[in-house]
């Protein structure tokens, strides 16, 4: 039976660990409330711990631990959403990657004495160390691989939908009618944008508002963007009323709306790597190669 072991991470320092005294990104709580890291062997007279079923003996222990927000992932709560819409996602990829730990502990541990010492020779032992990381890491990109791949296909579809809305013309919702009459104005009417000072412009594009008229409504919102001169508040106030009555307004929400879609998904990709960072070690790597350089 194998070990239930919670993941303890510190964000913003190492840990020593209290059994071999070395420097630790993280540590293990093993079902009977023992604190350790990964390479950390049991103790030889320490007996494998049974599950227990909830409320059962030692089960307020465990409860305590099991309350405690869980670190070996980035926290991405701070986005508007973002628990809302993954939260079960998140729990479950967490949840394998306290799996993917335990399993690597447990058959990691099995490779060591109760003295701490490899049972095999360097080279093996090397070698069944990488095969045990290699599985673990490997179940879990399967397990959480449904989550990554729905996140993935929600950020295409958003930039999919970013961008057609991005290049939309104005011009677009005009009917054929309107369409031609924009073809015979566009010149004059870009003219105007591009040289009318900004005062004489926002009184323009009020008037043009105030009498309904939607194809030159269409022609200045096509050429403000291509204006270099300065603008005003009251030319950019005359705007927005440009844009409410050409019905972009919603076009705006709409472009803010898929943005912060596609920003939950991307943050739920994240999740998924940064638990697997923690699982393969390369977390753990990364901090004892800091260590190293600076001499910590």
């Amino acid at each position: 039976m194998s070990v239930a072991v919670e993941i303890v991470r510190y964000r913003y320092t190492d840990v020593r660990c209290p059994s071999c005294r070395q420097w630790r990104s993280f540590l293990v709580i093993d079902a009977n409330g023992d604190l350790r890291c990964e390479s950390c062997p049991r103790h030889p007279n320490q007996p494998r711990p049974r599950r227990q079923s909830p409320g059962g003996a030692g089960s307020s222990r465990r409860t305590h631990h099991n309350n405690r927000r869980s670190t070996m992932t980035t926290d991405f709560g701070f986005i508007p959403g973002f628990s809302d819409e993954y939260g079960d996602a998140v729990a479950s990829i967490e949840s394998a990657g306290q799996r993917a730990a335990e399993r690597i502990a447990d058959q990691q541990a099995a490779l060591l004495r109760p003295d701490g010492t490899p049972k095999l020779a360097p080279q093996e032992h090397q070698e069944r160390e990488t095969a045990i990381l290699e599985a673990a890491t490997a179940e879990y990109d399967r397990v959480t691989a449904r989550h990554k791949q729905a996140a993935e296909s929600t950020v295409t579809e958003a930039r999919r939908r970013l961008t057609l809305l991005g290049g939309a013309d104005p011009l677009d919702a005009l009917n054929d009618a309107e369409r031609q009459a924009a073809a015979a104005r566009r010149e004059f009417i870009r003219e105007d944008v591009l040289g009318m000072a900004p005062g004489a412009l926002a009184a323009r594009i009020r008037a043009v508002t105030a009498q309904g008229d939607k194809v030159a409504a269409a022609l200045i919102e096509r050429y403000l963007k291509d204006r270099t001169s300065g603008s005003t508040p009251d030319l950019m106030a005359a705007s927005r009323e440009l844009q409410s009555f050409l019905g972009l307004d919603n076009q705006i929400q709409k472009e803010i709306e898929i943005e912060a879609e596609r920003r939950r998904a991307d943050a739920l990709i994240a999740t998924v790597e940064s638990v697997r960072r923690t699982v393969d070690g390369r977390d753990a790597r990364m901090v004892a190669g800091l260590r190293r350089s600076f001499s910590i």
